[in-house]
Formats: structure tokens, C-alpha cells, sequence
């Protein structure tokens, strides 16, 4: 009986089926880490695609600011010379330039003012959504949105003052525009730096 036992393995022991399992299993296991390979590199080229776009929209965000700062910097430097000049045309050609500014600074602020308030709230609802981040780091991305937007808020607050000032109308004797430029600069690239750093948070929090 013995005998018979070993002249007649059973099934299993035989190599052909040692080796259809074998088979089997990789053509199960293989594709299935490749699958968690591929949808974990898909995840992390997610996520850094979106820490770049929020560098290079608040790069964009900055360099538009930065037109509007220097449009108003150039219109003082250009109005100056008025302010010394006994020329009666002096006022018909300061009205001229403030016509050329306000044309200006509204078509600059037009383009920032299209995507800058909702360009983070975007892709932090797409973050969320398609789950590139969870769901602790989507709230700790809306309020550093909410830090970014403040900023934001002073920002264009510092640059009406001398906006304001430099288009309002004036009798001209003794009204010229009291504007401490330097001092606005100054305040604007504070103020950049800091939206900055905030822009850099929420990059990292992609990583």
C-alpha cells in the first residue's frame, strides 16, 4: 500500500500543478503591485504638480501687484516736474497723465483682480475632491488661504492711497499730491515677503 502511495503521488505534489499555481499567483500579485506602484507615483506627481501651481500662481499674483506699485511709482515720476513749473498748461497736461493712470491701473487691477480672491480656493476644493491631500491638511490649506487673502486685503489697501491720491481732482495751487512713495514701497515689499512665506506653507503641505 505503501509502495502504491509513492508510484502515485497525490495531485498537488506533481510539478506541473506546483507550477500552474505558481503561475497563477504571479499573474495575480504582479499586476496588483503594479497597480499600487502606479496609483502611488500617480498620487505624489499629483501632488507636486499642485505645490508648483501654488508657487507659480502666487508668483503671477505678485508680479501683477508689482505692475500696479510700479505704474503709480512711474506716474509720480513723470507728474514731478509739474509741481515746479509756472506753465499754465501745467494743469491740462498733469490731467492728461492722471486720464493715462486711471486707464492703466484699471486694466492692471482688472487682471489681478479676475483670479487672485479665488485662484487657492480652487485648488484646494480640486484637492479635496480628488483627494490629493486629506482631509486635516485641506483645512489647514483654507486657512492659510484665509491668512493669504488677508494680506491680499492690506495690499491693495496700501496702494489705493497713493491710487487715490494721484487721480482725484485738484485745484492745482498748493494741492499737490502729498505721497511718501518710499514709504509705500516699502509696505508693499513687506507685505510680499510675507504672502510669500504663506505660499510656501501651502506648497508643503503637498509634499
Amino acid at each position: 500500500m505503501g509502495k502504491e502511495h509513492e508510484k502515485n503521488p497525490h495531485f498537488t505534489r506533481h510539478p506541473f500543478f506546483l507550477l500552474l499555481i505558481g503561475a497563477s499567483i504571479t499573474s495575480i500579485l504582479i499586476p496588483a503591485v503594479i497597480h499600487c506602484v502606479t496609483q502611488r507615483n500617480m498620487a505624489d506627481l499629483a501632488r507636486r504638480t499642485k505645490a508648483v501651481e501654488v508657487l507659480k500662481q502666487a508668483n503671477l499674483i505678485n508680479q501683477r501687484l508689482n505692475l500696479i506699485q510700479t505704474a503709480i511709482e512711474n506716474f509720480e515720476h513723470d507728474v514731478l516736474p509739474y509741481s515746479f513749473s509756472l506753465s499754465p498748461d501745467c494743469p491740462d497736461e498733469f490731467k492728461s497723465e492722471q486720464k493715462e493712470l486711471r486707464k492703466q491701473i484699471e486694466s492692471l487691477y482688472a487682471d489681478f483682480n479676475t483670479s487672485a480672491w479665488f485662484v487657492f480656493r480652487d485648488l484646494s476644493a480640486e484637492a479635496s475632491i480628488l483627494h490629493v491631500l486629506p482631509a486635516d491638511r485641506v483645512r489647514e490649506f483654507n486657512k492659510l488661504i484665509d491668512e493669504y487673502n488677508i494680506n491680499l486685503a492690506a495690499t491693495t489697501a496700501n496702494l489705493r492711497a497713493p491710487w487715490f491720491e494721484f487721480v482725484r481732482a485738484r485745484r492745482w495751487q498748493g494741492d499737490w499730491p502729498q505721497v511718501d512713495m518710499k514709504a509705500n514701497r516699502a509696505e508693499s515689499d513687506k507685505l510680499r515677503d510675507a504672502r510669500t512665506l504663506i505660499a510656501h506653507q501651502m506648497a508643503r503641505l503637498f509634499n
